[in-house]
Formats: structure tokens, sequence, C-alpha cells
């Protein structure tokens, strides 16, 4: 086995100068046994800042929270471990630079047409920035006492149009003027609005493809622009320890902007 330490430190990955991969060379894992046997997996889109692709054996490991990788590309995907088996991610932290959810309160309701007006928290990035207004998919988040998200839900962004400094204006797309997440709103209503790039990217932190004894443990995950750690048409895979979580001192009403967890097809 190869162990491929991170040493303590802030660590910021510029994304893989491969991306984006359309098709790529791994295993075929149907028995999940490593036969040697080449298969060419078609259509899936990788964009990531670091791509592990068709190794054995291989360990990467931090020193628990002291070892943070940056990935500085909010519309990409951190780390990518495709057709690989027995490779694990171990003992990391794991962050991106630009907040990808941003969170204000209510502070007006306007009708005819119907509008909130939304005054954001300071230190937040605004809600019109391009990464918001390019993503493809945006939501907001009415969250209540405890930051427990409010019945109904989250909602479907629609536009945004800045009136001062902190100030904008949030109007729904018409077909959503009737959606009870967006007509409950009242004044004093705290909204965290977000920005996601799983459905185009593959994005967030971690995603285990196509592979077999593979997963991660102990793992920390602050922002994430998608799910956290998602694994994919593999094969006895794991998750063991691993936290989507706030940073201390953070004043976050989200710890993230997605899901901690995704599987699927898995075996």
């Amino acid at each position: 086995p190869c162990v491929v330490r991170v040493p303590a430190g802030r660590y910021r990955l510029a994304p893989d100068p491969r991306c984006p991969i359309a098709d790529f060379r791994c295993r075929d894992l149907q028995t999940g046994e490593n036969s040697g046997t080449v298969t060419v997996w078609k259509g899936e889109k990788i964009n990531a800042h670091l791509i592990v692709n068709d190794l054995d054996n291989v360990t990467l490991r931090g020193e628990g929270e002291k070892s943070v990788l940056v990935f500085t590309d909010s519309s990409k995907g951190g780390i990518r471990v495709c057709g690989c088996n027995e490779v694990s991610v171990e003992d990391l932290a794991m962050d991106y630079p630009d907040n990808p959810s941003t969170q204000g309160t209510v502070v007006k309701v306007e009708e005819n047409p119907f509008a909130l007006v939304l005054k954001r928290d300071a230190g937040y990035p605004d809600p019109d920035l391009p990464r918001f207004l390019n993503a493809p998919s945006r939501y907001f988040s009415p969250v209540g006492e405890g930051l427990m998200y409010l019945p109904g839900g989250v909602a479907r962004m629609g536009t945004v149009e800045k009136l001062g400094d902190g100030l904008f204006r949030l109007k729904p797309y018409a077909h959503h003027l009737k959606n009870e997440v967006w007509r409950s709103r009242k004044v004093g209503d705290r909204i965290c609005i977000m920005a996601r790039f799983a459905e185009s990217e593959g994005g967030g932190p971690l995603r285990f493809l196509l592979s077999a004894f593979c997963g991660c443990r102990n793992v920390r995950a602050y922002d994430s622009p998608g799910q956290v750690f998602t694994q994919s048409q593999s094969y006895a895979t794991y998750v063991i320890g691993c936290k989507a979580i706030g940073r201390d001192g953070s004043d976050d009403i989200v710890t993230s902007n997605a899901d901690a967890f995704l599987g699927g097809g898995l075996i």
C-alpha cells in the first residue's frame, strides 16, 4: 500500500488541467474483483481539482482538521476517485474559498408584483455575483429557530435586483408565484441563498465513481457547492466518521449548501 501524506497546513489546489475528461479508462468492477479488464465509461463529465484514476491500494492521509485542501474553483469538484481499487481519503478537511451560500433577513414583502426585499448579513457575498447567477441550480431556504428548515423546504430562486448596499429584491419566476415557500415569507424571516453546481459538474468535494473497496474516513467538509460525499456505480464503498460541518466561530445558518451524502448505483 502507498500512503500519500498531507502535513498540517492549508493547500490551495487549482483545477486539474486535464479537465473536462469526457471518457476515461478503468477496470470492470462488475464482480468487485481486480480482473484487469479495461472498459471505457462514456458520458461522465469530470471537472475536478484532483483526479485519481485507475489506481490500487493508495491512501491520501492528512493530520485531521489541521490538513485542509482548498479547492479554488467553486464550479468544479474537489477530489474525484475514478476506476480505483482500495483507494481511501482519510483525516483531512476540505473547503472552498468562496462561500457557496449567502444569507440575510427579509425586511419587506412587496405585492403587485410579489417580491421579497432581503438585507444581506454583513460579511456574506452578494446574491447577484456571477457564481450565484450562473449556478445550474439556485435555491433559497427559509431557516427557523434552532437553524431548522421550515415546512415546505427550499424553493428555486428567481431574479435578483440590487437596491443598495447589502439590500436586494428577490422575485420568483412567474411559474413560482404561488409557491408556498415564497408566499409564506414574512418580515423578519431568515433566508439562506444557495448556488449549487452538483447537477452539471458532479460538484462537491469528494466523489467515488466506478470504484471498488474505496471510501473515506474522518473527513471534514466546510463549504460545498454540491453534494459533499458522493459514491456512484461502485462496489463495497464506505463513509466512516465524515462530517459536513460549519467552521468554529462561523455565523452560517447552514453548515453546507448541499446534501452531505449521495449514493447511487452502489453494490
